[in-house]
């Protein structure tokens, strides 16, 4: 069977009088990244996705940021999970579980406040959604720290040349490893 559909009612986020469904379209392949058929879920079955793949991708990435940068204490854990939210979003995988990001990448103390605050932003942590990061922007990162001041780069800048200092260090921050090319006063 290259296409079928599975339809319940009166479930989702909008309660009762809704139908939800799942669709599998084999014949499109998954190597393709294509997803469903346009004519099969919209002309065949007169259906449209409940969240296209590019506004959730930037609900989970939202829902990270705020928790990384609202909610976590601890320097060196915010780093490590920018880091990893980043990767996430640059790697080749097709799709993003929530939780299993969480078990990969959150500690397990901060787990149980990731997920609610995926679930505030309308996504069910166990529920996978093809990645789009067209909505996102993934090409680097930015600190901003306690006095102002603001680091910038990309991703491999964070992983290669930034040690984030961890919890309990004798002087909080970070170290650059990197020569200076350039300095002017302001």
């Amino acid at each position: 069977m290259f296409k079928t559909s599975v339809f319940v009612a009166g479930r989702g986020r909008l309660g009762a009088g809704t139908i939800t469904g799942r669709v599998s379209d084999d014949q499109r392949g998954a190597e393709t990244k294509a997803g469903v058929a346009t004519f099969f879920l919209g002309t065949f079955l007169g259906c449209r996705l409940k969240d296209s793949p590019e506004k959730a991708t930037l609900e989970f990435v939202q829902a990270a940021d705020g928790f990384i940068n609202e909610q976590v204490q601890i320097a060196e854990r915010r780093g490590r999970y920018q880091v990893a939210l980043l990767a996430t979003m640059q790697d080749q995988t097709a799709e993003i579980r929530p939780r299993s990001f969480a078990q990969a990448h959150i500690e397990a103390a901060d787990r149980p406040a990731f997920l609610d605050r995926v679930r505030d932003a309308g996504l069910d942590p166990d529920q996978p959604f093809p990645k789009d990061v067209s909505l996102v922007r993934v090409s680097g990162f930015k600190m901003t720290f306690e006095s102002g001041m603001v680091l910038v780069g990309s991703q491999e800048d964070l992983r290669e040349r930034v040690d984030i200092r961890p919890e309990g260090a004798s002087v909080p921050g970070v170290d650059i490893n990197d020569a200076i090319k350039k300095h002017r006063g302001r």
